[in-house]
């Protein structure tokens, strides 16, 4: 398969396109059912052997809630759905631009990313103000 792009034609790959699909298949389930209560999406594993939020709880009710032009809910469900929908975003589209690129290289440092991950995982959890807010609100 060919996609046209401004400068060239290039060849996609079946791993991409794959890919491609995946996420849109995603996108039309999340868009379509509600995962707050749906049977399709299990609990989160860690959420439900500790009684404590994982970094992803509530990133599929924050996606739910971004398709249907929810922000302040989805950063409610998960601060870091936004910056990561942003970072993929940046990752893919560094491939194809060179401004882009410029933009990404500062922010791809996976020291950093683990840090804040982490960070906001033990934040979320500390059971007092002013960090109750970052709970997924399970």
């Amino acid at each position: 398969m060919f996609v046209a792009t401004q400068r060239h034609t290039r060849k996609v790959g079946f791993w991409e396109l794959g890919v491609w699909v995946s996420a849109a298949t995603v996108v039309v389930v999340l868009a379509c059912a509600d995962p707050s209560s749906s049977r399709w999406f299990p609990p989160c594993p860690f959420h439900a052997l500790t009684g404590l939020d994982c970094p992803g709880c509530g990133s599929t009710r924050a996606l739910h809630a971004l398709l249907h032009g929810h922000v302040g809910a989805a950063i409610n469900f998960n601060l870091l759905t936004l910056p990561g929908l942003a970072m993929v975003a940046l990752g893919f589209g560094q491939q194809h631009s060179e401004r882009l690129r410029k933009w990404w290289l500062p922010l791809n440092r996976p020291k950093v990313i683990l840090v804040v991950v982490l960070a906001f995982w033990l934040l979320r959890n500390l059971p007092f103000e002013p960090f109750l807010w970052l709970s997924s609100g399970h």
